[in-house]
């Protein structure tokens, strides 16, 4: 995909990682290295942003994307770390570029009606607004084009003869993780403080503040932060979804 494509795809809309988002994190590591960070930006790749604004507008649609689940069940909607999803959101949406990226570079592509099919199989909430779900359509949207090319990747890794999704027959996803770790080595990756820290290998929450936690709060959103698992129930409403 070339820059404009991306840099387009990006300020169309925002995208919404959800229960999808989760699964792509699971492929596989990724891993770069970098310094410069362009102004309003909450991640770059090879100099490309991500910008804040972006993200921001993602984590209020996933929290009322969860809201909206919450409801449909009769269950009241549990308590996430805005922290710590803003760093999810973030290592999704770098992990997107970076598999688009290396798809790119291998000369693999997807189609668009591909990446529709696979995308109509996600069911919106009831109870979301006009612009969430539109927000929840274009996640979904990224995310099966990003799967589609990581197991286009595994299987042209496996049978270089396999360069379209028609000729994928079995999953080879496991196949493109040691590829993607390398590939993704090479680029330079660079993520704002206040929206996680790059590992070298994936985004991890942190609280964004420069000083060391010292209060119960800070102690509990620095733990939520960076643990999705953490209690998030002891943090003020402004820190939580």
């Amino acid at each position: 995909m070339s820059t404009s494509r991306r840099a387009a795809r990006s300020a169309r809309r925002p995208r919404l990682p959800a229960s999808a988002a989760m699964a792509l994190l699971l492929v596989g590591a990724l891993s770069g290295c970098g310094t410069h960070l362009s102004p309003g930006a909450a991640a770059t790749i090879n100099g490309d942003a991500i910008s804040q604004n972006h993200v921001d507008e993602v984590v209020l649609a996933a929290c009322a994307y969860t809201a909206a689940n919450a409801q449909a069940g009769g269950q009241p909607a549990g308590e996430t770390s805005l922290a710590n999803l803003r760093a999810t959101i973030t290592q999704a949406l770098v992990q997107f570029d970076l598999a688009d990226r290396a798809a790119a570079a291998m000369k693999l592509n997807v189609t668009a009606a591909e990446v529709s099919a696979a995308a109509a199989q996600n069911q919106l909430p009831s109870g979301l607004s006009d612009t969430d779900a539109d927000v929840l359509r274009g996640f979904f949207q990224d995310f099966s084009r990003s799967s589609d090319q990581v197991k286009l990747i595994g299987a042209h890794l496996t049978d270089p003869s396999i360069t379209t999704m028609q000729q994928v027959t079995t999953d080879k996803s496991a196949a493109a993780t040691t590829y993607l770790e390398t590939y993704a080595s090479k680029q330079d990756v660079t993520v704002n403080p206040a929206y996680g820290v790059w590992t070298g290998s994936a985004v991890k929450g942190t609280s964004g503040s420069l000083s060391d936690p010292v209060s119960d709060v800070a102690v509990a959103g620095e733990a939520a932060a960076s643990d999705p698992q953490a209690d998030a129930s002891a943090l003020p409403a402004s820190q939580v979804c």
